[in-house]
C-alpha cells in the first residue's frame, strides 16, 4: 500500500529533520501522531516524493525482525522463525520437566498450576506491532479447575493514522468500541501492574499459553505492555494445544503407565470445539450484553482451561465441578455428551495401542493359538 509506506518514509524523514534541530523523542511511537497530522494536511504533490521512495525501497517497509536503529526508536515486527522455534522447544521441554517433577513430588500432577491467556487487538500498526484491545487470563489446575481469572479492556486512546478502516472492521466483528471511546484502562503501567500481581511474579514470569497461531501477536503486545517491568525476565508464550497434549499424556501415564493421546493436532481439535464457547456466563459483562460471547478474550481463555482440566479428570480421578472444570451454565446433556466423547476416544486409542503392541511383538513371543478342539 503506497500511502502507508509513503507515510512511514515521511515519518522517518520528519524525525531526522527534527533531531537536527535539537528536538528529542522518547520513542518512534511518539513521532507517529505528530507526523500524521502534518501528513494529513499535505497535498498529493507534497506526498509524491515519499510514495516514490517507498516504492523504490519495499524491503525496508517490510522488515522481519525487531531491531533498534541508532536514533533509539524501535520498529516492532514478528520474531525470526528460528528464534520462535527455539523458544517453542524450550517451552515444551520445560512443560515436560514440570509435569515429571509434579508427578514425582508430594503435591502431585493434579495440583500443578498453569495460565491460559487470550488477547484481542484493534489493528496492526505500520511498524508491525498490534494495538491491544482486550486481555483475559485464567489460572487453572486439574484438581481445582479454574482457580482465578483476570479480564481487562484496554483503551489505547487513539488509532494510528491510516488504520481507522481496518480498526473499524475488526471492532465490528469483535464487538469493540473504537478509541477514544473504547472501554478499559488507558494507563499501560497500571495494566502491567495488575497482570504481574495476578501472575504472582516474584523472580520469573510463568509461561503463558494461548492459541498457537496467535503466539506472535500476544508476545508482541505483552512485551510492549510490560515494558521495563520485564527487567531482564524472559517472556515465554506457549501453545495451549501443546500444553493440553502434554497434560493429557502425563495424566494417562499416571493412571495406567501408558500414553495413548495421539497428537498436538488432536489437542487443537479439542480446543477448537464450540461446545463450551457458546455457553452463556463465561464472557465479560460487555460481550455478554452484546451476545458476542465467543469473541471475548475472557471466554476464550476460560474455555481452553475448562477443556484442558475436564480432559484429564477421568485419569486423575477428579470429579468435575461446575464453574471450575466446565461452564456453570453448561447444560447437563451437553456435558454428558462431551465427557462421553472423551471417554470413547480414550478407549479407542487404548485399543489401537494394544493392537500395535501385539503386532510389534516377535512371532516367538506371541501366544500360540491351539487348533485342538
Amino acid at each position: 500500500m503506497p500511502k502507508r509506506n509513503g507515510f512511514m518514509c515521511f515519518a522517518h524523514e520528519f524525525e531526522k529533520t527534527e533531531k537536527a534541530r535539537g528536538r528529542r523523542f522518547r520513542c518512534f511511537k511518539e513521532i507517529i501522531p505528530i507526523a500524521g497530522r502534518i501528513w494529513e494536511g499535505m497535498g498529493p504533490r507534497q506526498r509524491e516524493p515519499y510514495i516514490r521512495m517507498a516504492e523504490q525501497r519495499p524491503n525496508e517497509a517490510r522488515t522481519a525482525k525487531v531491531h533498534e536503529a541508532s536514533s533509539s526508536h524501535r520498529i516492532v515486527t514478528e520474531e525470526p522463525i528460528d528464534e520462535r522455534i527455539i523458544k517453542s522447544k524450550h517451552i515444551i521441554t520445560s512443560i515436560q520437566n514440570r509435569l515429571d517433577q509434579a508427578a514425582l513430588g508430594e503435591e502431585g500432577l493434579d495440583k500443578e498450576e498453569f495460565y491460559a491467556i487470550s488477547m484481542k487487538y484493534f489493528c496492526r500498526r505500520f511498524d508491525g506491532g498490534y494495538v491491544p484491545a482486550e486481555l483475559g487470563v485464567a489460572k487453572f489446575s486439574i484438581e481445582d479447575g479454574v482457580k482465578d481469572q483476570l479480564h481487562m479492556h484496554i483503551n489505547p486512546v487513539s488509532i494510528p493514522i491510516g488504520m481507522a478502516y481496518e480498526a473499524q472492521q475488526h471492532a465490528n466483528t469483535h464487538g469493540l468500541l473504537l478509541p477514544p471511546h473504547a472501554l478499559g484502562e488507558t494507563n499501560m503501567d497500571e495494566i502491567a501492574q495488575k497482570l504481574l500481581t495476578f501472575l504472582d511474579v516474584k523472580q520469573e514470569i510463568p509461561p503463558l499459553f494461548t492459541d498457537a497461531k496467535n503466539i506472535p501477536q500476544v508476545e508482541q503486545m505483552l512485551g510492549e505492555i510490560l515494558g521495563y517491568h520485564i527487567n531482564g525476565k524472559t517472556l515465554y508464550i506457549g501453545s495451549m494445544a501443546e500444553l493440553l497434549f502434554q497434560l493429557k499424556q502425563a495424566a494417562e501415564y499416571h493412571m495406567m503407565s501408558l500414553k495413548v493421546f495421539p497428537s498436538v493436532t488432536k489437542a487443537q481439535q479439542f480446543l477448537d470445539d464450540t461446545t463450551l464457547i457458546s455457553t452463556t456466563g463465561i464472557s465479560c459483562e460487555y460481550h455478554e450484553s452484546l451476545e458476542f460471547v465467543a469473541e471475548c478474550a475472557l471466554s476464550e481463555c476460560l474455555c481452553w482451561s475448562y477443556t484442558a482440566t475436564l480432559s484429564c479428570c477421568l485419569e486423575m480421578i477428579v470429579e468435575p465441578l461446575p464453574g471450575k472444570h466446565y461452564p456453570y451454565h453448561l447444560e447437563r446433556m451437553r456435558l454428558d455428551m462431551l465427557r462421553h466423547e472423551l471417554a470413547v476416544m480414550d478407549e479407542q486409542q487404548i485399543q489401537s495401542r494394544k493392537k500395535e503392541s501385539d503386532y510389534s511383538e516377535p512371532a516367538n513371543k506371541r501366544p500360540r493359538i491351539s487348533n485342538q478342539q
